[in-house]
């Protein structure tokens, strides 16, 4: 092979990976022109997401951990109105019989 047809030949693949090379720059700024400008915000957004869900989370653990003592709260109203319900009845009894044996 003719020494300038080589040299011809290696001038052309030399340019031809200096050109691959700055295209592979290009393409590397790029992604992280995008990575910045896209990635980074989505992420900063799903981490403030994750802490409101963990916040909500906590908060709905603590409504529940209160309504299950308004309900054991509740049972107990209930079960001392119940019983002064008896009483009560207890007492109006008495006082009818004590009525029914002054009235004879």
């Amino acid at each position: 092979m003719d020494p300038d047809k080589v040299l011809m030949w290696t001038a052309i693949f030399t340019l031809a990976l200096a050109l691959l090379g700055s295209i592979a720059g290009i393409i590397k700024v790029m992604f992280d022109q995008a990575q910045k400008l896209l990635v980074a915000p989505l992420t900063s957004e799903l981490a403030h997401l994750s802490e409101r869900i963990t916040t909500f989370g906590n908060q709905i653990d603590k409504i529940s951990e209160a309504l299950n003592d308004t309900r054991e709260r509740i049972a107990k109203v209930e079960s001392s109105a119940k019983q002064a319900h008896h009483r009560l009845d207890d007492l109006n009894k008495r006082l009818e019989d004590h009525v029914n044996r002054e009235g004879m």
